[in-house]
């Protein structure tokens, strides 16, 4: 049921409303558009700011070329004077208005630009002189600075100036200069159209780089996800790592799930063998129980003899899941271990010899050879308890796998760089190399065609192992068949 409510939800969830990819196209091809219009709107304000400056420029200059020889009269400028101030040798030629229109190369030269066009007024602001063929309204005096206007339907900058005689000081006619800036702006109305069309096909091949490259960084992504997703479907089968070649941020987080997904399924293969072990281990006892107890109900209540000697079975064999219970619950204790068990620290020595009187109390047959090589005040980080549990387990197991004489057991102490180490052994059975790799999981035990006449649960090994990762320690043995074990841990020292 919860496999089916899982694949529900995933299948629901699997395919997002909004792809990343799309919306990273879209956005590194709007970013793109945009930047090149403001590029555009700002390289064509620049240039258009240029530009103007430098025609202001030249309408000064061209005002004072056009004015310089005007002042020279010393009488109100009219058609008639005109001429000789210009020193034009042609004939000027009048229309109906009255004013003239000059077409010659000399005042095209004075102008220097097509879009310039020059007019003269005299003294009742009357027009008397127009490079052009169409009039242009009087307009006040700009004060020698340039103005924009809007005239006809056309629009420019506009320099007016008053002409001042150098003889009389007196006012003798008016100039204007108004400059054109319609071929400009559809210049430059040209030029942004051609920007806007740059920026279009940018957008266009932005998006289709931006797809083309967002799909080989999210191509792991999607490669992590199918994982993710065939795992959901089907949680029994095998995971399969995902192997993700690129060195990046995407390469780390594919190396993190399957370094999660490792430690998932070993801690699920775990569970499945620790569920399998207790249902094999408890199968015996309570068989053995509820035989007893059978036969008492029968007719063994009526035997005292009988009735004895199954209490005494029943009651050892609920010590032996008694014993099964605490030990799995120390299992469980030590996989979240507190942080202040973790900073507390003992002696080695000290302790040592309280685990050694505890164990020659119960085992009186034994000789247990102490080897010390540890300084008295030399401490380890590890809380003080644990450090005697974990002799003791490997003490009892010493005890317990040699059953036979020599029945002696050696324990050594010793120093070595930034640890404390502990070796236990013994002259017992041995363990074979394929079981060497095998003794510290759960209910695992070497010899198991004597597991039921030696006893244990086959959780000491586990549970000391364990502990002594806890303590960031290591664990190790050696063993021969026939010859014996010796298990060696090692604790660190306090840190000075």
């Amino acid at each position: 049921m919860i496999n089916k409510a899982v694949k529900a939800i995933w299948t629901k969830k699997s395919r997002p409303k909004k792809s990343i990819l799309r919306r990273w196209s879209i956005a590194n091809a709007a970013f793109f558009f945009v930047a090149i219009l403001i590029v555009a709107f700002a390289s064509f304000r620049i240039v258009l700011s240029t530009i103007d400056k430098s025609n202001k420029q030249s309408m000064i200059q061209s005002m004072n070329n056009l004015v310089a020889p005007l002042q020279k009269s010393d009488v109100p400028l009219s058609v008639k004077n005109l001429k000789s101030y210009l020193k034009i040798d042609s004939d000027l030629e009048f229309n109906k208005n009255e004013y003239v229109i000059q077409t010659l190369p000399v005042l095209s030269n004075m102008i220097g630009q097509k879009n310039l066009s020059f007019y003269i007024y005299g003294n009742n602001k009357k027009l008397i002189f127009s490079t052009l063929d169409k009039s242009f309204p009087f307009h006040r005096d700009t004060e020698g600075k340039t103005v924009l206007i809007n005239y006809e339907g056309s629009q420019g900058f506009l320099l007016s100036k008053a002409i001042s005689s150098v003889k009389s000081n007196q006012i003798v006619g008016y100039a204007l200069i108004f400059f054109n800036l319609d071929p400009f702006t559809s210049l430059a109305q040209e030029i942004f159209s051609y920007f806007v069309w740059i920026a279009l096909v940018g957008f266009v091949t932005a998006a289709f780089f931006g797809y083309w490259m967002g799909r080989r960084f999210t191509h792991p992504i999607s490669k992590i996800t199918g994982s993710m997703e065939k795992v959901a479907a089907h949680p029994d089968e095998k995971f399969v790592p995902v192997e993700i070649e690129q060195e990046d941020e995407v390469g780390q987080i594919a190396k993190f799930y399957n370094s999660m997904m490792n430690r998932v399924n070993y801690y699920i293969e775990q569970q499945k063998g620790f569920v399998s072990d207790v249902s094999h281990e408890l199968r015996t006892p309570l068989a053995v129980i509820d035989g007893h107890l059978k036969l008492l109900k029968r007719w063994g209540k009526d035997d005292p003899k009988v009735l004895e000697e199954s209490l005494n079975i029943s009651i050892d064999e609920i010590s032996n899941v008694k014993l099964m219970l605490e030990e799995m619950l120390s299992i469980s204790r030590l996989e979240n271990l507190p942080h202040e068990y973790l900073m507390k620290k003992c002696s080695p020595l000290t302790e040592t010899a309280n685990a050694l009187t505890n164990f020659k109390l119960l085992h009186k047959d034994f000789i247990v050879e102490l080897d010390n090589k540890v300084l008295v005040s030399t401490e380890i980080q590890m809380d003080p308890s644990h450090y005697v549990q974990a002799l003791n387990i490997l003490l009892e197991n010493a005890a317990k796998y040699s059953p036979d004489i020599p029945k002696s057991i050696k324990l050594t102490l010793r120093e070595s760089g930034k640890y404390v180490e502990a070796s236990v052994s013994d002259q017992g059975i041995g363990i074979s190399n394929e079981d060497q790799n095998l003794i510290f999981e759960r209910f695992y035990r070497a010899d198991r065609a004597r597991n039921r006449e030696i006893g244990g649960t086959g959780l000491g090994l586990s549970i000391l192992s364990k502990m002594i990762k806890q303590y960031q320690g290591e664990i190790k043995v050696e063993s021969n068949l026939g010859e014996g074990s010796i298990f060696t841990f090692k604790i660190p020292k306090v840190k000075s």
